[in-house]
């Protein structure tokens, strides 16, 4: 092979990648915040809170799962726990994604911004109440959503968010049990 179709598959090797001086070192690969954030997302939609006792699609593109975690809240109802996911139908802009992701990666708290066109949510929000001057955990929401449009028509675009609505008598351990599964993603 002489020198000049060397140089020839060399370049079309670096196609869609960054290009390196020092050929002793393997190519870097651009990332693709799209594919690790649908893998997120794929991970938080296969996760169980408990036993399922509904699942379906609430539009064309958002699926919901709701778990009986086993706590009571009356003699026969039990306390939800409600995931949320969606998968994209319209292109989001891959810098989305990569902010979807830096501010997943950094933030823990409740989070939420407007970013290129898009609302991103991110982190764990707790809303609180009190009974009798006895406070407790109400909503406890994990967020890692791309919208379009407003927050409140939650019109997702892709991402996840786990819900458990608490009680004044939910056991510390269930909601225990709930921020870890949800912390696991």
């Amino acid at each position: 092979m002489n020198w000049f179709n060397i140089l020839k598959n060399q370049i079309a090797s670096t196609k869609g990648k960054q290009f390196q001086l020092d050929f002793n070192q393997p190519m870097v690969e651009d990332s693709d915040c799209r594919d690790e954030f649908t893998q997120l997302t794929k991970k938080a939609s296969e996760l169980y809170f408990g036993i399922l006792e509904n699942s379906g699609k609430s539009k064309d593109n958002v699926y919901y799962k709701v778990f009986n975690n086993g706590v009571k809240y009356e003699n026969t109802k039990y306390i939800p726990i409600i995931t949320e996911y969606a998968f994209p139908t319209e292109p989001v802009p891959e810098e989305v994604y990569c902010r979807a992701l830096e501010l997943y990666k950094e933030r823990f708290h409740y989070h939420d911004e407007m970013f290129n066109g898009y609302y991103i949510r991110v982190g764990l929000a707790i809303k609180f109440e009190s009974i009798k001057g006895k406070s407790f955990p109400r909503v406890i929401r994990k967020h890692c959503m791309i919208m379009k449009g407003r927050f409140d028509d939650a019109n997702y675009s892709h991402g996840f968010v786990f819900d458990m609505d608490a009680l004044a008598n939910t056991p510390q351990e269930a909601i225990d049990e709930f921020l870890k599964k949800a912390g696991s993603i």
